[in-house]
């Protein structure tokens, strides 16, 4: 019988606040004189057995809140006793079959078979797994496996802790006492296939990738002899993407585990260009939201570890209309915070470490087909502005030439068709350009005055040609862009003089070549404009 002392410490544990456990749990293994290197006498071992049954039984309560508190005493309780020549893993595995073993109904079933995992799993974690008798190990393999198949949660905690054994193992363990009865759950046709049985050979092939490349892949997947290649992308993307139907299953850790492995790889370009490829045909036809979810949620994990250039390679034409058009889906919030997560990891990979022109091209991506102009009104992230930082002034220049090609409407080829481009978004592409004369990596003034010209022209003077129009509305917000462009501060008087002088001189040009100014805007309106610059 353990003592009052013991029970008033383990009460107090159990019900102390969270941040509280930690050192009473350590007074508990003080009292248990767990520290000590003395062997513990035989009224110290029965308060060890009596906390570890306690434990042990608490781990099948029906309450999440409950377990979780039982299972990281127990995770501290046991680290103390590897040392103990009298406890091993027969020692607690006759504990768990007495406490964690009758039931009433199938929710007890249920909460008992969670029970054993957690257990067991605390002894996977501590090293006394792997320091067991190999007998016994196995059946506690062959016991957790055959278990998974009683309720649809136990696979994913299951593979959760026989593949942490293999950090806690060496080589000849997990692959002679785990990987034979693991190998005949995960082995599955790919039909067959789950998140957590993939989610497993994952973790499995980042430890020991020749335990599944070769002989084993072929028994799951359609036409790989490799997990991760171009080959093997297409089925991965069915268990991970097309056959998602709900948006509770994207919390799923196989998601991560698949970026990181995907980006750890030699050939990672090329894998993650392959996997995006096979997306493209399935999100061109139909699909649902989740799916759409499924999709950002891997851009998301990926976009943090990949190359730059894979970055921007993720930002295809699909990928990009899909994630646009989900901020005008009615009743779409969740899909929206995916959408927003997706651009946000984006954006932190070119705050953090892009070039001028991965920042150019990211930038492109958001703001011109299939992307919009008014992207961050749409997104509410400052897109554009965490570009432009990474931006350096020849960047800068290449961007302005994008914004003439918006205002004015032009093809940016022979062969191209020209995108209908809205007032708002021509407009926008005016006051971006006004933007970039005001950013100070730009020093170049005889280039800034010639943007400055630009704006003149089409904001005061009609059309010179039938090749564009500037319609009367589009030419007030060039005129504001124009004016605002001419508001930004010059670094010495030379320079606003010499400014002011050219578009004066570009304004008298102008107008002796016959061009017209806009019935709106009168000599008076531009002879006072002036003299107010002046």
């Amino acid at each position: 019988m353990a003592s009052k002392s013991v029970l008033d410490l383990f009460s107090k544990v159990i019900k102390a606040p969270h941040n509280g456990q930690p050192k009473l749990c350590m007074q508990l293994v003080k009292h248990l004189q767990l520290f000590s290197n003395e062997p513990l006498d035989e009224q110290r071992q029965k308060e060890v057995y009596y906390v570890l049954t306690r434990l042990v039984r608490g781990l099948g309560s029906p309450k999440t809140q409950v377990r979780t508190v039982y299972y990281s005493i127990l995770v501290v309780i046991v680290s103390h006793l590897t040392d103990k020549p009298w406890f091993n893993l027969d020692y607690f595995k006759n504990i768990v079959d007495k406490e964690l073993t009758k039931y009433d109904s199938k929710a007890e079933e249920g909460d008992v078979l969670s029970g054993k995992v957690l257990c067991y799993g605390a002894m996977i974690r501590s090293g006394i797994f792997s320091a067991g008798a190999i007998d016994t190990q196995k059946a506690i393999v062959a016991e957790l496996l055959s278990n998974m198949k009683t309720r649809s949660y136990l696979p994913l905690l299951t593979y959760k802790f026989l593949t942490e054994g293999i950090d806690s193992s060496n080589n000849v363990m997990f692959s002679e006492i785990i990987w034979p009865y693991l190998k005949k759950y995960i082995g599955l046709p790919i039909t067959k296939q789950t998140l957590d049985s993939l989610y497993c050979i994952i973790q499995v092939h980042s430890h020991y990738p020749k335990l599944i490349d070769g002989a084993f892949i072929p028994r799951v997947l359609e036409t790989a002899t490799e997990l991760l290649c171009n080959e093997s992308m297409n089925d991965i993307a069915k268990i991970l993407v097309f056959h998602i139907s709900s948006v509770e299953v994207l919390e799923h850790p196989v998601y991560g585990h698949f970026a990181i492995a995907l980006t750890s790889a030699s050939d990672s370009d090329s894998l993650i260009s392959s996997f995006w490829g096979v997306l493209q045909p399935h999100f061109t036809g139909p699909h649902n939201r989740y799916q759409q979810m499924a999709a950002m949620k891997l851009c998301t994990n990926i976009v943090k570890n990949s190359s730059l250039d894979s970055v921007h390679s993720l930002l295809s034409n699909w990928f990009m209309d899909m994630l646009l058009k989900s901020f005008s889906r009615p009743n779409a919030d969740a899909l929206i915070s995916y959408t927003r997560s997706s651009i946000s990891a984006v954006m932190d990979r070119v705050s953090s470490s892009a070039t001028p022109n991965i920042a150019y091209k990211v930038l492109l991506k958001f703001i011109l087909p299939p992307g919009d102009m008014m992207v961050e009104k749409i997104t509410g992230i400052k897109i554009v502005q965490n570009c432009l930082i990474k931006m350096d002034e020849q960047h800068i220049k290449l961007l302005a030439k994008q914004c003439h090609q918006v205002i004015l409407m032009k093809k940016k080829g022979n062969n191209e068709k020209t995108h209908f481009w809205k007032i708002q978004d021509r407009g926008y592409a005016a006051q971006l350009l006004a933007r970039l004369l005001g950013l100070q990596i730009c020093t170049d003034v005889t280039w800034k005055i010639e943007q400055l010209k630009f704006m003149l022209e089409h904001a005061f003077f009609t059309n010179a040609t039938d090749k564009y129009h500037i319609s009367h509305e589009l030419a007030a917000i060039i005129r504001d862009s124009f004016m605002k462009a001419l508001s930004h501060k010059q670094p010495n008087m030379e320079t606003l003089r010499i400014t002011l002088s050219t578009l004066v001189h570009h304004t008298d040009e102008l107008l002796k070549d016959g061009r017209q100014l806009r019935s709106k805007t009168s000599k008076d309106v531009c002879t006072f404009r002036f003299k107010y610059l002046k």
